[in-house]
């Protein structure tokens, strides 16, 4: 009895690296959706700032500049509610600042309290100004970033396409080169068989 032909693994091609090739670039691509989700999560939640909290008829200051753009909240009761209110904003040399309402419906809560977006404050110099609002509906408001709301949900969606997308394109390439692979490796030995160890008649 002889025993069955066989071909040694580290003859076969394509060589066994690129089954770490197809893990190594599964891992990658997870690693990567997962990094694009927290920063597109990071992203959005950076987008949004209330900034600094005062009460109606006190004059604060805060350091504002053209860009990013600065606007004025309200505290309210629920999301829906849009409060009235009278608010003045001086610049650094004592111009008196543009305020014009927000394109959009913007509220978020922070620490406890829900806050409106009620003026983008179009300021065009930058430094220490001067901000002070009235208001019978609330008596509270705070000075922070207008919220950009084409980042916000940008960095929501893209970081969620991230999380989902990308380690499913990496497994999916993962599979198909290891099985590309495999059947290539399969025919190198049949064929190295077929060339060493030819059938007798």
């Amino acid at each position: 009895m002889y025993p069955p032909p066989s071909i040694h693994s580290s003859e076969l091609r394509p060589g066994r690296g690129w089954y770490f090739f197809a893990a190594l670039l599964a891992t990658i691509l997870i690693a990567v959706g997962v990094g694009g989700f927290v920063y597109g999560v990071f992203s959005a939640v950076s987008s949004i700032d209330v900034g600094q909290r005062f009460n109606a008829g006190e004059t604060v200051t805060a350091q504002l500049k053209p860009d990013p753009r600065g606007a004025i909240f309200a505290r309210v009761v629920t999301h829906g509610y849009a409060p009235q209110a009278d608010c003045t904003v001086t610049g650094p040399s004592g111009q008196k600042v543009t305020l014009f309402e927000p394109s959009g419906t913007f509220s978020t809560t922070s620490a406890g309290a829900t806050w409106r977006e009620i003026f983008v404050i179009e300021a065009t110099e930058s430094g220490t100004h001067r901000i002070v609002c009235q208001s019978a509906d609330t008596n509270a408001f705070s000075v922070g970033k207008d919220a950009d709301v084409g980042k916000l949900f940008g960095g929501i969606f893209g970081g969620i396409a991230s999380l989902f997308i990308l380690p499913f394109a990496g497994i999916v390439l993962g599979v198909i080169i290891s099985v590309v692979v495999g059947v290539k490796r399969g025919n190198h030995r049949r064929r190295l068989l077929a060339e060493r160890f030819p059938p007798r008649y």
